[in-house]
C-alpha cells in the first residue's frame, strides 16, 4: 500500500458554504475552532459569550460580529450552523434552544452529560429535520484519521488489540473549571480517546468496561482532579482496549500521545498532536505517513466540514450525535466505574 492511497487524512472543506455562528469564545475556540474556520475559508458570521471580555477578544481577533444574546444570534437567518463551545454543563439546553431556532449544531464534546440528554438532542434533531454533529475533532487529528483510513481498509485485517499512552502536563487546570470535574481526565481529556477506540473497533460488541484515577505524585495539594487514568474495554470476541495515561509530566516537557493498532495480518502504529506520524507494518511491507497538518487546528477544520458536506449531501455525517452516542456510552461507563474504584462496568455496546 503506498502513502499516496491515504491522501483523505486532510480535511473535506469543499462545502464550507454555511454561516457559521459560535456560541462560547473561550479558550478552546480562540485556539481551535476558530483559526482552523479562518484557515479553511469557512463563513463565520458572528459570535456569542455570556462572559463579555471573551466575547470581546474573539470578535477583535477574527473580525466577527458580536450578539447582544443568544436569542440575537439565533434569530439571525444568516447564521445556518451553530458550533457550541460552552461548558458541558451548560450544553444541553443551549443545543436544544438551538435546534428548536431551526440551526443544525456541531456540538463540542461530550455533548451531553448523560446519555439521556444526548438522546433527546439526537431524537430532536431528527424530528425537526436538522444535523446534529459532535466536534470529535480527534477523527481529524491526521495520524489517527490516516489510521482509520488504514483500518476500515482492512489493511491489518480483523483488529485485536488497541492500546494508547499518553504523557502529558495537567498544571494549566489548576485554577480552571476542569479542576472542579470529577474524573476530568476520565471524563472529558479522554472523550477523544474513547471515541477514536470505539471507531476502530467498529463491529465489535464491547461488554465491559473498567477505569481508575490517581493522583500524581506531584500534583499541588490544591488541586481537586486526579490527573493520572487508567481505562480497559472488552469485548465479547475477546478483543480487548486500553488507555493509560498520565497528566504528571512537567509543563515544559513534550507532549507524547502513541496509539496502535494490532490486527490479526499487520498493525497501525503511530503518535498524534506533537509529534504526528503514522506507519502500517504488515512485516513483507510498511508504510509510514508524517502528516503535514496538525490535530490542532485541522482537526477542528474536519469536523465542520464533514458537517456541512453532509448537509449538503442531505446524508448522516460521520460525526453525527447518533453516531457519537457509543462513544459517550463508552466515557460514561468509565465515569461510573471510577466511581467505584475500578470495578468492571457491564454493558452492551455495538462499536
Amino acid at each position: 500500500m503506498a502513502a499516496h492511497e491515504i491522501v483523505d487524512y486532510l480535511p473535506d472543506t469543499s462545502a464550507a458554504t454555511l454561516g457559521i455562528g459560535m456560541i462560547g469564545c473561550g479558550s478552546i475556540a480562540q485556539k481551535a475552532h476558530l483559526p482552523a474556520y479562518r484557515k479553511y475559508g469557512f463563513q463565520v458570521v458572528g459570535a456569542f459569550d455570556v462572559i463579555p471580555a471573551a466575547l470581546r477578544s474573539a470578535v477583535d481577533r477574527f473580525d466577527l460580529r458580536p450578539y447582544d444574546s443568544l436569542d440575537d444570534l439565533l434569530a439571525d437567518e444568516a447564521v445556518a450552523v451553530v458550533d457550541v463551545a460552552v461548558r458541558t454543563e451548560d450544553r444541553y439546553p443551549v443545543i436544544l434552544q438551538a435546534l428548536r431556532a431551526g440551526k443544525h449544531v456541531l456540538s463540542q464534546k461530550p455533548f451531553a452529560s448523560t446519555i439521556e440528554q444526548a438522546r433527546e438532542i439526537v431524537e430532536l434533531g431528527e424530528r425537526l429535520g436538522l444535523t446534529v454533529a459532535v466536534n470529535q475533532n480527534g477523527r481529524w487529528a491526521p495520524s489517527w484519521r490516516a489510521a482509520t483510513v488504514w483500518n476500515q481498509s482492512g489493511a491489518v485485517g480483523e483488529v485485536q488489540a488497541v492500546n494508547h499512552t499518553f504523557t502529558v502536563s495537567f498544571d494549566w487546570t489548576v485554577g480552571t473549571h476542569f479542576d472542579g470535574m470529577e474524573h476530568f481526565v476520565i471524563y472529558d481529556y479522554a472523550a477523544h480517546w474513547f471515541d477514536i477506540t470505539r471507531c476502530w473497533l467498529e463491529g465489535k460488541r464491547i461488554t465491559e468496561v473498567r477505569s481508575w484515577d490517581t493522583r500524581a505524585p506531584r500534583q499541588p495539594a490544591e488541586s481537586h482532579t486526579p490527573w493520572n487514568m487508567v481505562a480497559q474495554i472488552l469485548c465479547a470476541d475477546g478483543t480487548s482496549a486500553s488507555i493509560l495515561g498520565t497528566g504528571a509530566a512537567t509543563a515544559d516537557t513534550r507532549n507524547q500521545h502513541a496509539f496502535e493498532i494490532v490486527g490479526s495480518d499487520g498493525t497501525i502504529r503511530g503518535e498524534d498532536l506533537n509529534r504526528e506520524w503514522v506507519e502500517l507494518d504488515r512485516g513483507f511491507d510498511r508504510v509510514r505517513l508524517d502528516p503535514t497538518l496538525t490535530w490542532f487546528p485541522d482537526g477542528f477544520a474536519g469536523t465542520m466540514g464533514e458537517l456541512q458536506a453532509a448537509i449538503a449531501e442531505d446524508r448522516e455525517p460521520y460525526n453525527s450525535g447518533r453516531h457519537v452516542l457509543p462513544s459517550l456510552e463508552i466515557g460514561l461507563a468509565a465515569v461510573e466505574s471510577a466511581d467505584h474504584g475500578g470495578a468492571p462496568v457491564a454493558v452492551d455496546i455495538n462499536a
